[in-house]
């Protein structure tokens, strides 16, 4: 599928990018905060490989993940105080303290736009499509209904969706990578930023489905 393709190509471009400029200290906030959006990396390359070789359902289970990973590196990077880091970090968990229980996905989403004044973006996605998502990652109607075609058990996800879930992945991977440029400090961060989302907007433009009139 070309728009995998040029999709892992933009994943290539990104990654010089980030090995090229990434510098920065050994503390536990850097340390986590990069593995985090390097994790939304991976996920991302994942879900366009899974794409590319015809196993959607694997590559729509990852979406969700992709999605908690960037949030979670965001939010230990701008929101985290340095106990909570600390207990993240020592295994416990994203929490208000250490002995208080995890906080609502949806809060850290909020916190996230708050701190970084990002639009309501992240939080659309929470809100539209967040029940779709963990049916997808949890093995609910949202796959099984994919994979039962007239009395036969076979996977039938439609181009566009195959494209909307290498989109999203896209664009996720863009949020980290400015994430990243912004944690090691890097010079013109937001040009390099700026480039990238130029060429995921025109990766978008080549092969945006179109829509019925």
């Amino acid at each position: 599928m070309r728009f995998a393709d040029d999709a892992l190509k933009l994943l290539d471009h990104l990654d010089l990018k980030i090995n090229l400029n990434i510098k920065g200290d050994r503390s536990n906030r850097f340390i986590s905060t990069a593995a985090l959006h390097s994790l939304t990396l991976d996920h991302a390359r994942a879900i366009c490989n899974l794409i590319k070789i015809g196993v959607p359902a694997s590559a729509f289970a990852l979406l969700r993940v992709a999605f908690e990973s960037y949030i979670r590196g965001a939010w230990i990077h701008h929101c985290a105080s340095d106990k909570q880091v600390e207990t993240f970090y020592k295994n416990k968990g994203i929490k208000e303290n250490p002995n208080a229980k995890e906080i609502d996905f949806e809060k850290l989403v909020q916190q996230v736009e708050q701190a970084t004044g990002s639009p309501a973006y992240l939080s659309a996605i929470k809100t539209k499509s967040w029940k779709a998502l963990n049916s997808y990652t949890h093995s609910g109607m949202h796959q099984i209904s994919r994979y039962i075609v007239h009395n036969t058990i076979t996977p039938n996800f439609s181009e566009d969706e195959k494209y909307e879930v290498v989109e999203l992945s896209l664009i996720l991977s863009c949020f980290s990578l400015a994430g990243i440029l912004d944690l090691c400090k890097v010079e013109n961060s937001e040009l390099i930023a700026d480039e990238i989302l130029v060429a995921v907007i025109a990766w978008k433009k080549s092969y945006k489905p179109k829509l019925p009139a």
